[in-house]
């Protein structure tokens, strides 16, 4: 094959992939987060592990909604805090956090082609009925994380971590959260 030749069919390689692009430009994930608490107040967080992205960041439990796996949103959430915590029992998921928040993305396909994407996060607040010691027994953490901590969202370090070592945004989350759970603000 001459180069000329090797050259179109790159190009025309590319030119389909370009088509199927702006013919699809915008792709929706759809991601769960659950702003889990223990029956005395605390929330749980996941520290992500150093050879993922965002590493070492804390988070809550949470992840993507899975077509095949999921029959809804709720399923989704129990399926992410089964495989990243291992807790599944004696748990309450309650309604969602206020509207989804659209998160624009660049979704990468073809090794090295990006297309703009949005990620929709659809957040929840949740109760296990445990005491946060007993739940620090309980938990289980996945390859995606290195550590968990349980924290109230009052000052001071629990577990080698703060409240406010969590992005602003989180923690905000987590107050509404909280008074979504318990009735009412832990600062009341």
């Amino acid at each position: 094959m001459k180069i000329a030749e090797f050259l179109r069919t790159i190009s025309e390689f590319l030119r389909k992939i370009m088509a199927e692009f702006e013919s699809d430009i915008i792709r929706a994930h759809i991601v769960v987060s659950i702003y889990l608490f223990t029956a005395d107040g605390k929330l749980v967080v996941l520290k992500r592990s150093p050879k993922d992205l965002g590493q070492y960041l804390f988070e809550v439990p949470g992840g993507g909604f899975d077509k095949e796996k999921d029959r809804d949103l709720i399923d989704a959430v129990r399926r992410e805090l089964l495989e990243e915590t291992g807790l599944v029992d004696d748990i309450t998921i309650f309604d969602r956090l206020g509207p989804f928040e659209k998160q624009p993305i660049m979704q990468r396909f073809l090794f090295f082609f990006q297309r703009p994407a949005v990620r929709l996060v659809f957040r929840f607040a949740g109760l296990i009925n445990r005491k946060s010691e007993e739940v620090k027994k309980m938990i289980v953490i996945s390859d995606d994380h290195e550590d968990f901590a349980v924290v109230g969202l009052t000052a001071g370090k629990q577990d080698g971590i703060s409240f406010s070592d969590l992005p602003p945004e989180k923690q905000s989350i987590a107050h509404s959260a909280y008074a979504v759970v318990f009735g009412s603000h832990p600062m009341h």
